[in-house]
């Protein structure tokens, strides 16, 4: 009974085409700077600096879709120049709070 549930989940899966919007698409990140971001994480991690880290970690994701990545993201989003603000103001909001987490000593 166990192994048809698993087939059922694995049909459910299947049957939502998650990696679909992905498959026919081509999302690269240069990999002098995936060695970059490893190395800088690393550091962090050594030292403790796990806010430091994650806002670096979430520098080059930023980068890596908004800037490099720019025509994939346009086409994701319909050709709709809105969505390409949208996802600005979105993530330097969110950067810009993750920011001043990492000022605040307490947490």
């Amino acid at each position: 009974m166990k192994a048809t549930s698993m087939h059922n989940a694995t049909e459910w899966l299947n049957g939502l085409n998650i990696g679909g919007l992905f498959a026919d698409k081509s999302f690269s990140i240069p990999f002098e700077q995936m060695v970059l971001i490893l190395l800088v994480a690393s550091v962090c991690l050594i030292f403790g600096r796990f806010k430091m880290g994650f806002l670096m970690a979430y520098g080059f994701l930023f980068y890596w879709v908004y800037i490099v990545n720019r025509g994939f993201l346009m086409e994701l989003m319909g050709g709709n120049p809105m969505g390409m603000i949208f996802y600005l103001i979105v993530g330097a909001a969110m950067g810009l709070t993750a920011f001043v987490g990492l000022l605040q000593e307490n947490h």
